[in-house]
């Protein structure tokens, strides 16, 4: 039930996430999501246009989900940024 010492170093390499996006190519799931969340976003920010006339406060909230949509979309590029950022 215990772990090895020597399987603790396997374990660590396992999930070393150092370099997880170093050589990393995105699968096509996950550019058909990444499409999917920047569409949202520009439709959420067209929603917010719309709302503005109407109700301030839900033309807001459309610009919050917007803006959580496009960083959704762009969440592989900002973690490269992040790791090119830490390794430095």
């Amino acid at each position: 039930m215990f772990l090895k010492t020597s399987n603790l170093t396997n374990l660590e390499d396992h999930f070393n996430m150092n370099k997880k996006y170093q050589n990393y190519k995105q699968s096509r799931g996950e550019l058909i999501s990444s499409v999917a969340f920047f569409g949202v976003g520009i439709w959420f920010l067209l929603e917010a246009l719309v709302y503005f006339a109407q109700s301030t406060l839900t033309a807001w909230l459309f610009i919050l989900l917007s803006t959580l949509n496009f960083l959704a979309a762009f969440r592989f590029k900002i973690a490269k940024y992040y790791e090119q950022k830490a390794n430095r």
